[in-house]
C-alpha cells in the first residue's frame, strides 16, 4: 500500500521506540533525525534530504527487522 503524507515543518513523524511497522520515502525537503528530540540532551544526528547524494527512505531498518525506530 502507497500512502502519501505531507507533514508541516516541525512535525514529529516518529519517535524513537515507536513500533517499527513502516517506512517513509522523502520526496521533497529534509528531515531532522533526533536523539531526546524535545528533552534536556536533545541531538542532532543527521540531517536527511532528497539530493542526489543523500539517503530518499527512512525507517525501513525497523521494518525489515520487525523492531522499534531508533535514533
Amino acid at each position: 500500500m502507497n500512502n502519501t503524507k505531507a507533514y508541516d515543518r516541525g512535525a514529529i513523524i516518529f519517535r524513537e521506540g515507536d513500533p517499527g511497522d513502516c517506512m517513509y520515502e522523502l520526496e521533497s525537503g529534509s528531515v531532522g533525525v533526533y536523539h531526546d528530540y524535545g528533552g534536556p540532551k536533545e541531538k542532532l544526528i543527521t540531517t536527511l534530504s532528497n539530493s542526489a547524494s543523500d539517503v530518499k527512505v527512512f525507517g525501513e531498518m525497523g521494518l525489515l527487522e520487525n523492531m522499534p525506530h531508533f535514533g
